[in-house]
């Protein structure tokens, strides 16, 4: 019977436990529900602002793409200029075939430009992307070629200033 007792007290001692618990359970989901429903206006303008900036940093990004297609497009005009006039000078001092070397290259860059001219800025980049897809070692390739032209021509820039 000793052990009776001791096995009632415990059964008594728990409910008062658990009981004390759910009030307060009750009390901290509460004022988390209502702070859910007070933030959610909040969460939403927030989401908001958050498409609009990144809907314009997209038409930025769209704009300034568009600028540097446009000014690309013209340096390659102006290349093409420039080397059919040395072609002129190569067929008056060496011959009329070495000038057409450089009027097939110039040729070739005036494609570039026109090609370039023609096309979105959604074209060509959609046009990367495929061609990314379809030939991932080239695009890695001319990726590192490019980086590798523009560290030499900036390390050569920076030597003649110095």
């Amino acid at each position: 019977m000793a052990d009776e007792a001791p096995k009632k007290t415990r059964a008594k001692a728990a409910p008062k436990a658990e009981t004390a618990k759910a009030p307060a359970k009750a009390r901290a989901t509460k004022p988390a529900a209502v702070a859910a429903v007070e933030a959610a206006p909040a969460a939403e303008s927030l989401k908001d602002q958050a498409t609009a900036f990144a809907r314009n940093a997209g038409d930025k990004a769209k704009d300034y793409a568009s600028t540097a297609k446009d000014k690309t497009s013209s340096a390659l005009h102006n290349i093409t200029g420039m080397a059919e006039d040395v072609a002129k000078t190569i067929d008056e001092r060496v011959g009329a075939g070495y000038g057409d070397y450089v009027r097939k290259a110039a040729s070739t860059v005036t494609s570039v430009a026109d090609s370039l001219d023609a096309k979105s800025v959604d074209d060509i980049v959609d046009n990367t992307r495929q061609f990314v897809k379809e030939k991932p070692a080239v695009a890695i390739g001319a990726a590192v070629a490019v980086g590798f032209l523009l560290t030499r021509l900036f390390r050569a820039g920076g030597n003649d200033e110095a």
